[in-house]
């Protein structure tokens, strides 16, 4: 891989909690209790993605995250970067087609399946989608696209799934008054 990165200060393998990070262009900063991490990722476009999203940590303590552009199929990607022997390693785990990949941070549910949102979706509005890992690849799946109309348009923030796989989130726009639901 392309990623030219750095741990600030090193990590137990427990899983933490995000609180603060920043992702801007081609660099992404996020500060992660595990006790504490603070790690740095310069995207280099190419094979990687560029224009990260959020990081979700999984019980193992590898970290999870997107990029909205770039990558193989131009799409953005969702990667892995996870530590072994004291190294940190990346995976691309899926490349994705079209013109837009993660918009808001993954949401990692019980089963290990991948939410999230991306932009324009089939009618220009936005969508949300699901990543089932299935027989060693990550497979796609388009779960709504907004209209733009009353079920709003530009998810916003992390969704979330309920144990019955509900899943809720917020957009920015549209919406009954346009300004969201």
């Amino acid at each position: 891989m392309h990623f030219a990165w750095r741990t600030l200060r090193s990590a137990t393998r427990r899983a933490g909690r995000i609180t603060a990070g920043r992702a801007t262009g081609r660099a992404a900063t996020w500060l992660i209790h595990q006790p504490f991490l603070l790690v740095e990722l310069l995207f280099t476009a190419g094979e990687q993605g560029y224009n990260p999203t959020g990081l979700v940590i999984d019980p193992a303590g590898n970290l999870y995250g997107g990029t909205q552009n770039g990558g193989i199929g131009g799409g953005g990607t969702v990667y892995e970067l996870s530590q072994s022997g004291g190294t940190w390693n990346i995976q691309v785990l899926l490349g994705l087609n079209g013109t837009a990949g993660p918009s808001s941070p993954l949401f990692r549910d019980a089963a290990g399946d991948f939410y999230s949102s991306n932009a324009p979706g089939q009618f220009g509005y936005g969508s949300v989608f699901k990543l089932t890992h299935s027989n060693g690849s990550w497979v796609y799946t388009d779960l709504y696209d907004f209209t733009g109309h009353n079920d709003g348009s530009g998810v916003s923030g992390t969704l979330v799934v309920d144990s019955s796989g509900n899943v809720y989130g917020t957009s920015a726009a549209g919406g009954m008054y346009g300004h969201g639901v």
